[in-house]
């Protein structure tokens, strides 16, 4: 995601926020992340972000059946952001990584999670298939935090040592069930294996069965799991 240009209006709207009128801040969402959230008007969690957040923010894995545009990108990205901020990765080990299905996911993933990890000084790179090389293996060789990638090509990144995953503590699974779908249940297993033992993993999926439910036994520690019901979501 290009970064977008300066704004003096909403830069003001940022600054005069009051974080205290928030109720992610009760959630331990960063002050600065917090005031980003608030000058575009998001003071309340959605159902998913109630139910996911709890758990996520203490480090724990969860397993939430989420549908797309229910705000699941902030579920997972904010407490990406609380585990990762203060500290800063190492050249080509990124810290987190988000795969998702498709190019068009991974952009609107990184549309949402870079400008506020750049508030809390972290880097975001997304790497995806029909993209030059090149210019994503240049911003993993600076230091990037959170990778937001599609199997295929991080896989390829991975094999050409342009991207190391033993310093990676918190993994998430976007649309699971449509990367499964896709035939990427090996890689995924494979990538997700090459993690250090003892992360986070927070799977995200609008269905909870077949290759995801292999995915969940062989990667995830006795999850919170969340559902959706008619009314949001529900501790099952």
């Amino acid at each position: 995601a290009e970064r977008r240009p300066a704004d003096p209006a909403r830069e003001a709207a940022i600054a005069a926020f009051d974080p205290a009128t928030s109720a992610f801040q009760a959630l331990g969402v960063d002050d600065r992340v917090v005031k980003i959230l608030g000058a575009d008007g998001i003071v309340e969690p959605t159902a998913v972000q109630a139910a996911v957040l709890p758990d996520a923010m203490t480090g724990r894995d969860v397993l939430g059946r989420a549908r797309t545009g229910s705000g699941k990108t902030l579920a997972f990205g904010l407490p990406i952001l609380a585990r990762l901020a203060g500290d800063r990765s190492r050249p080509n080990h990124p810290r987190a990584l988000i795969l998702v299905p498709t190019r068009e996911l991974a952009g609107q993933v990184a549309a949402t999670i870079e400008p506020l990890a750049r508030a809390v000084r972290l880097r975001t790179v997304t790497v995806y298939g029909g993209a030059p090389y090149d210019r994503q293996i240049r911003r993993l060789d600076s230091g990037a935090d959170i990778v937001i990638a599609t199997p295929g090509r991080l896989n390829d990144l991975v094999d050409r040592g342009a991207c190391a995953l033993d310093d990676v503590r918190i993994v998430v699974l976007d649309e699971a069930d449509h990367l499964c779908d896709l035939g990427f249940f090996p890689v995924i297993d494979d990538l997700v294996g090459r993690t250090p033992a003892g992360g986070q993993r927070l799977l995200l999926s609008a269905t909870l069965d077949g290759d995801v439910d292999r995915l969940v036994r062989r990667h995830l520690a006795d999850p919170a799991v969340r559902k959706h019901v008619k009314d949001g979501m529900r501790l099952t």
